[in-house]
């Protein structure tokens, strides 16, 4: 089965009505067929990015329709190296996660906003992202 790895911006712009994306969110969300992955960080960026009365909505389409996989035992130290390579970018905490997702799952596509940023990004192994969305 075919897998997309998932960034904050497109689930906020899911369950934030009056987010400028909304709409192509909804229909993206809605023709997507690929299983979803993404990482409990970017949970918690979309929980404090939209209105407690939506978090409920977002943690039950999580429970449904996301794949959030326990992180590899020595992802601190991974992550303080990928953080510090991009400092200039500045990568934030959730997009780290996602990089070294990408990379331990051989995965290279990701449904992001955020282009300019995921367009730099290289996982460790120094490929490329696919961005969709």
């Amino acid at each position: 089965m075919a897998r997309v790895l998932l960034d904050t911006g497109p689930l906020v712009a899911l369950f934030k009505r009056n987010d400028a994306s909304h709409r192509r969110a909804a229909t993206w969300f809605s023709r997507n067929r690929a299983d979803l992955v993404t990482t409990h960080a970017v949970l918690t960026e979309a929980w404090h990015l939209i209105s407690p009365s939506a978090r409920g909505r977002l943690m039950a389409f999580a429970a449904e329709a996301l794949i959030v996989p326990e992180l590899a035992a020595d992802v601190i130290p991974r992550l303080t190296r990928l953080l510090a390579a991009y400092a200039d970018t500045p990568m934030d905490y959730a997009d780290a996660t996602l990089v070294l997702l990408a990379h331990d799952l051989r995965e290279l596509r990701v449904a992001t906003i955020d282009l300019g940023d995921f367009s730099a990004y290289r996982t460790e192994g120094k490929k490329a992202l696919r961005l969709v969305f």
